[in-house]
């Protein structure tokens, strides 16, 4: 006996019905609507509407079946009626029916409620994180000690390092950097700190990517970072796709420790912190 009045091949909505994508790409959004009015479809979109059983629990119970799993087509996906007709329904009692869907939209009240509080909580710790980070950088976050030194001798130290790096052939030696006028220092900072460009005190390298038409590049033994893996942030520790010895070979190599950033598409500016070498 069938519980559902199956409208799937008509275009009209007589009576309130749940609505869902049944040709296309849309069918892999898994999206389900309640229309409450009489109304046309396209034909790109299926309606179940129910007989003497409660409209909510229909949509409720809809929102667990996975449609991609019944479609058929890959250029042109689409569900025919009869996979919807042979779902397997539970149905309970009218009134059971209702204590669900009253249960159902009261827990749901509740996950919006905590999910509200948790958004303004993370809020709230990013306004703590910027504020945190900001005395940090201004030197405000620690008592400054005559014992903990200089920051200008530290910076003619990592220059003299840096030297002996091009001399080793390590790094290229970089253009010169211009000098840091008044009208570029964006704060104050402790007595003992100073300012310099960022590339007088790291090396800055570009990415770039092995030959993807010869397979002997990737492989399993190195990390090959992209802009995806960074999303794990402070402690990124593996990527997606690796590289064999001689793709890790050519390419630019980094260290643990490298701080990425991307500088191109969707997601420029997202930084991560890598613990192992790629």
């Amino acid at each position: 006996e069938s519980y559902l009045k199956e409208s799937y091949n008509k275009n009209t909505i007589e009576k309130p019905s749940v609505i869902f994508p049944k040709n296309g790409g849309a069918i892999f959004t898994n999206k389900r609507r309640i229309i409450n009015k009489k109304c046309m479809v396209d034909l790109n979109t299926g309606f179940v509407t129910p007989i003497l059983f409660d409209l909510k629990y229909l949509y409720d119970w809809f929102l667990n079946v996975d449609l991609t799993q019944y479609s058929v087509g890959s250029a042109l996906p689409t569900i025919n009626s009869t996979k919807i007709s042979n779902f397997l329904f539970p149905l309970p009692p009218l009134s059971t029916q209702q204590k669900i869907v009253e249960y159902l939209e009261s827990a749901m009240e509740k996950i919006k409620e905590a999910r509200e509080l948790m958004d303004s909580s993370l809020e709230q710790i990013k306004l703590q994180r910027t504020s945190i980070l900001h005395k940090a950088i201004t030197g405000q976050l620690t008592e400054q000690l005559e014992s903990d030194g200089d920051a200008e001798e530290l910076l003619e130290e990592i220059k003299a390092e840096k030297e002996q790096m091009i001399k080793d052939k390590k790094i290229k030696k970089e253009k010169e950097l211009t000098k840091i006028s008044e009208e570029e220092i964006p704060f104050e900072i402790p007595s003992n700190w100073v300012w310099c460009r960022l590339g007088e005190v790291f090396e800055i390298v570009t990415g770039n990517t092995p030959k993807t038409a010869d397979k002997n590049n990737y492989g399993k033994e190195y990390m090959f970072y992209k802009p995806g893996d960074l999303e794990q942030g402070y402690f990124t520790t593996h990527s997606q796709e690796m590289l064999s010895k001689k793709g890790f070979e050519n390419s630019r190599k980094l260290e643990k420790k490298s701080v990425l950033v991307t500088c191109i598409g969707a997601t420029i500016g997202k930084t991560a912190l890598i613990h192992t070498i790629g």
